[in-house]
């Protein structure tokens, strides 16, 4: 699951460099999170992540129905 994880974060920092707004604010919220070692903070990122890669409103949008439907299901 992990690797997963590190893969959707990977992909996120890839839309921050290429000036995605979004991204770029939920790794700052990430960095932040994991230098105060807020792991409530952490915890919530963790938690929202896969939802977050598939929303297309209010998310990243990058998801398909099936990739999120595995990962969920995980």
């Amino acid at each position: 699951m992990w690797k997963r994880y590190y893969d959707i974060i990977a992909k996120i920092k890839e839309l921050a460099i290429q000036g995605d707004i979004q991204a770029n604010n939920f790794i700052k919220t990430l960095n932040q999170a994991i230098e105060k070692r807020d792991i409530s903070k952490l915890h919530k990122i963790e938690e929202n992540l896969i939802d977050n890669a598939y929303k297309i409103d209010n998310g990243f949008g990058f998801l398909l129905q099936h990739e999120y439907t595995d990962l969920e299901d995980v």
